[in-house]
């Protein structure tokens, strides 16, 4: 029973992006500093920047991101988000048979988790035992969306691969979930531990009036288009842990080794498919720096150039006929 239940509640948690759509609120107005940028050519592709959450500030999208989805004949994101991914993903994030969430940390740490899952409406800490320690500490932090998944909503990266295959568009991923998932690997059970301790940490921390909740600064930067701010606000967390040679191994396993894999199956594609216009839809973080997707790109000799609300109406679809 602790399985199948700790399953449903993953299911539930991990899977934002699987459930119908959010309904916008009518106020919400979309950014006007989109992570958008054109790779250009006679056929021009596209790269943006998402936050995986089911927001509607985030998920209303600029006028620019509209037409540049519409202008492509096929979308990627990170991994492919078609219905068969929650049950693979469900692989990926649950302990082998016969291990459970009580024995990789400690009983003080299983206790307090209890309490604070209970505080939140769950039935306690015993509904995470089939899941992996750094999944658990990952969910916490997703259950200030508890509204937003009640009321059907679903994450950015899943509302554009979803608008995608609704359209006809070819669809896919540009890693495996073993790729992404398996990067968590080269964390040990005590630094797993830790993080959890850590989530916890934040998440009971005392409201002053000037509490941010953990995703609130990343969309307000999102939303500001400002992204070395959004990275900068990731760094300080050190990636979720203490410990910085612990932080450093897992970003360089989250980020830059990602960043260098997406980006030439990137490269590869275009290269592959010199008449087709892709849009590629990767988490926002993965578009900073020298090791970034963006320079990694132009590295490979590829012209970008960052599009804003502005660039609405200018951008023009090639015709078949004429690729």
């Amino acid at each position: 029973m602790h399985a199948l239940r700790s399953a449903r509640l993953a299911a539930a948690l991990l899977a934002l992006a699987l459930a119908p759509a959010l309904a916008q609120d009518a106020k919400v107005q979309p950014t006007e500093r989109p992570f958008l940028w054109v790779i250009e050519g006679d056929v021009p592709s596209f790269v943006y920047g998402t936050v995986h959450v089911p927001d509607p500030r985030v998920t209303t999208l600029p006028a620019v991101v509209d037409q540049a989805v519409d202008m492509a004949d096929g979308l990627f994101t990170e991994v492919p988000m078609d219905a068969g991914m929650q049950m693979a993903m469900m692989r990926h994030v649950m302990l082998p048979p016969g291990q459970g969430l009580s024995t990789r940390i400690s009983p003080e740490l299983f206790k307090r988790l209890d309490a604070y899952v209970k505080r939140k409406g769950l039935p306690g800490a015993a509904a995470f035992e089939q899941l992996k320690v750094w999944v658990t500490g990952m969910q916490l932090q997703l259950l200030e969306f508890a509204p937003q998944l009640q009321a059907g909503g679903k994450a950015l990266d899943q509302v554009l691969y979803d608008r995608a295959r609704k359209a006809g568009k070819e669809v896919g991923g540009l890693e495996t979930l073993q790729e992404q998932l398996g990067c968590f690997d080269v964390l040990t059970a005590e630094e797993q531990a830790r993080m959890l301790e850590l989530a916890l940490d934040a998440l009971e921390a005392p409201d002053d009036g000037k509490r941010v909740a953990p995703f609130e600064q990343l969309i307000v930067h999102y939303l500001a288009g400002d992204l070395d701010a959004l990275v900068e606000s990731l760094e300080e967390t050190q990636m979720g842990t203490d410990d910085e040679e612990a932080a450093a191994r897992l970003k360089k396993a989250l980020i830059i080794d990602r960043n260098h894999r997406m980006a030439e199956r990137i490269g590869a594609r275009l290269r592959d498919n010199p008449g087709k216009s892709y849009f590629f839809a990767v988490g926002t973080a993965h578009h900073h720096g020298e090791e970034g997707v963006v320079a990694l790109l132009e590295a490979q000799g590829l012209k970008l150039r960052r599009l804003t609300a502005q660039d609405a109406g200018t951008l023009k679809k090639v015709p078949a006929g004429a690729r």
